[in-house]
């Protein structure tokens, strides 16, 4: 995996193997658990994530796989957009404040 900040210009980079029994991959981005408590996430704007790859090959994704984050109140924090035109890409976009939940 490969990752690459346009705007500072930092990357990093971590090999690692899958031994499980599926093929899939996931982009998540969500809250923290802090000291056994949901933290609430910080405004990040929007974050665009491009060139996704699995084994090498663009997924194709496809509108249907997007997901939003909602907190435990309903309350949609994060808002999943449609996949870039080429299938291998998307922007999550920051919505709401989150609320401080026990992570129990």
């Amino acid at each position: 995996m490969r990752l690459r900040d346009l705007t500072t210009g930092h990357s990093a980079s971590h090999t690692s193997s899958f031994g499980g029994p599926g093929a899939t991959a996931e982009f998540i981005q969500e809250d923290t658990d802090v000291n056994g408590y949901i933290s609430a996430a910080p405004d990040w704007h929007s974050v665009t994530v491009r060139r996704i790859r699995l084994n090498r090959r663009n997924q194709h994704l496809r509108p249907t796989e997007a997901l939003d984050i909602v907190d435990a109140h309903g309350t949609r924090e994060a808002r999943t957009g449609s996949p870039a035109g080429s299938g291998d890409g998307f922007t999550v976009t920051w919505l709401a404040a989150g609320t401080r939940t026990y992570a129990g």
